[in-house]
């Protein structure tokens, strides 16, 4: 059975191997992170000290229990680069990234039902020949080339909206919003593409169900059919797909981090494994981990909300 509690339960344990592979994997790569820290000039004592200081001389299985009872306090451990506490800094860095990907996931969903299904509705028509060509050209355009197209297009060309750069919503909403525009539509168009099309193959297999026969046989036009009738149907393998591609939008939102210069985790990410930070890329990684799997665990009760069947 699909209950809640098997479906959380199953998320915890999916962390708990999570975190495990990534202390591992980050053990393994080559070089004394403390000596990549403190630069190839750098005494052995100093290394020495060092490594003791951040308890890289430890066992390995206590170093991973310390890590994990940091996390589990809120404590992502001090960063080997800058000696600073990285918790309040990689939450700080979440936040932004999650302006950018929460909005862009939704605005994506809701395109992507009205496009999909008026493709489907369409399907021998030019408008829904043209959506289904539309979308099927966007998927191939890169999540950093739309970036600089709306760039050249809505800020260099148009003039409308700041090109680059961050500013904090408490500080100037008005602001935020500007700047928030272009990574988000550039985030949206990609996700908008892939989701349309599934929509639409959702749709046009829903639309030769009986229950949507019968229910047009009862009066009610084909659109009015499937709002009332389809839709429900349709969204399950479409959420099924959107959980899928929130990791993807993830990874999307680091790339377009970087073209619009946006302080998000994504770029905080890049610094750390340039600077060889096994402490901040630990606590990084496991912090996206968690939102994809949460936000997974989101999309697996609302299968169970939508289609009570899926619980079995």
């Amino acid at each position: 059975m699909r209950t809640p509690l098997l479906l959380v339960a199953r998320t915890l344990v999916t962390l708990c191997a999570a975190s495990v592979l990534i202390f591992v994997l980050l053990r393994l790569v080559p070089g004394d992170p403390a000596q990549v820290a403190l630069g190839v000039d750098a005494t052995p004592e100093l290394v020495q000290a060092t490594r003791e200081r951040f308890g890289l001389d430890r066992p390995l299985v206590v170093q991973y229990l310390e890590w994990m009872g940091g996390l589990l306090t809120g404590h992502f451990g001090t960063s080997f680069v800058s000696g600073q506490e990285m918790s309040a800094v990689v939450l700080d860095r979440t936040a932004v990234t999650l302006w950018l990907a929460l909005p862009s996931i939704a605005l994506a969903l809701l395109i992507a039902t009205v496009l999909g299904t008026w493709a489907a509705l369409r399907r021998r028509s030019v408008d829904g020949l043209v959506i289904t060509v539309g979308s099927q050209m966007l998927m191939a355009v890169p999540g950093f080339l739309a970036g600089v197209l709306l760039v050249l297009g809505l800020s260099l060309g148009l003039g409308w909206l700041p090109p680059s750069g961050w500013v904090v919503p408490a500080d100037d909403p008005a602001a935020f919003l500007a700047h928030l525009v272009l990574p988000v539509l550039a985030l949206t168009a990609v996700q908008a593409a892939i989701l349309t099309r599934y929509v639409r193959e959702a749709m046009l297999e829903v639309i030769g169900q009986d229950y949507i026969v019968e229910a047009r046989s009862k009066g009610l036009t084909r659109g009015q059919a499937l709002v009332r009738h389809g839709l429900r149907n349709a969204a399950v393998p479409v959420l099924t797909v959107t959980g899928v591609q929130l990791s993807a939008l993830l990874v999307g939102a680091v790339v377009i981090e970087s073209v619009f210069d946006v302080p998000g985790v994504g770029s905080l990410l890049v610094e750390a494994v340039a600077g060889r930070d096994m402490v901040s890329v630990q606590g990084i990684v496991m912090v996206l981990v968690l939102i994809t799997v949460v936000l997974n665990l989101c999309v697996d009760l609302l299968h169970t909300v939508i289609d009570p069947r899926t619980r079995a």
